[in-house]
């Protein structure tokens, strides 16, 4: 069995592909969010915002991903004639941006939390705090992982003294990011499951958690790829397999925390056509005033 991208000798396009195509589908999902949220329903919240600018940063990462493409991510060594240092920098920059979205996509989805679950409200805020607190950390230590910076552009020099070892960081990175998110699938786990639903509504619920397992996965398996990253000889090669993970988990997990509060607008404008339809069939029965 091979894993993503082995075997191909240029993954540039394929990533290209994915990622974009993914984070299209992502946008479409919020805009449509924002539209109802903000316009149909006049209810944005705190929520919303926090998606909203989760998905900025993302599609800044996809930017990021296809100007690294570019300038040779995905392809070999020696098919590559771009300065190794410009994929350094954009590779660090696509780590910080999706340090960003992840964090951003939790806190909307704790928001979310507040409003439905004000029970819980004492674990949310401890759960944003700890995310807010974490993900700063991280990027300071990622900016600041060798000293000076510019050693950070050199592979030759991190195995030197003033570098700490990138793959126990990244690994350990992952490994929270994991944890976080199956914390805050398993939140409100015991609440909805304890209520009496339809049983749409718990099909509803069931496949919401189906996406979040599957984001999840994918966080799982960029941490496999993230591993192989820092044992292999080739990082603009090797990063590809862990950038796939990223965006699909983001992406999935944007379409994620935006579909429960599109459910009340799709309500909504479906009374509205069907008021329109009884209307509609009303003024064609009635007979015409003599």
């Amino acid at each position: 069995m091979t894993g993503i991208g082995e075997g191909d000798p240029d993954m540039g396009i394929a990533l290209l592909a994915i990622s974009n195509v993914l984070m299209f589908v992502a946008l479409v999902v919020i805009v449509t969010r924002v539209v109802c949220r903000f316009w149909v329903l006049q209810t944005e919240g705190l929520d919303d915002w926090f998606a909203l600018l989760a998905a900025f940063i993302a599609s800044a990462m996809v930017v990021t991903m296809s100007i690294g493409v570019v300038n040779g991510t995905g392809k070999m060594e020696w098919d590559r004639d771009v300065d190794d240092v410009v994929l350094a920098k954009l590779r660090l920059a696509t780590q910080i941006l999706y340090t960003l979205a992840s964090t951003f996509i939790k806190i909307s989805i704790l928001l979310l939390y507040r409003r439905i679950f004000p029970n819980l409200r004492i674990y949310i805020y401890v759960t944003i705090g700890f995310l807010g607190a974490m993900s700063l950390a991280f990027i300071f230590a990622a900016v600041f992982q060798c000293n000076p910076i510019a050693k950070l552009w050199s592979p030759e020099n991190q195995q030197k003294l003033s570098c700490f070892p990138p793959l126990a960081f990244w690994c350990d990175v992952s490994a929270i990011y994991v944890a976080t998110d199956l914390w805050i699938m398993a939140l409100p786990a015991r609440t909805i499951f304890g209520l009496q639903l339809p049983r749409k509504k718990k099909f509803f619920i069931m496949g919401l958690f189906g996406l979040g397992i599957f984001a999840c996965g994918a966080a799982i398996a960029r941490l496999v790829y993230v591993v192989k990253l820092y044992i292999g000889h080739d990082p603009s090669w090797d990063v590809v397999p862990a950038y796939i993970c990223s965006i699909v988990e983001i992406s999935l997990a944007l379409v994620a925390c935006s579909v429960p509060p599109l459910r009340p607008a799709v309500i909504l404008l479906g009374d509205k056509i069907s008021c329109y339809k009884r209307k509609s069939i009303s003024d064609v029965e009635s007979p015409p005033d003599t």
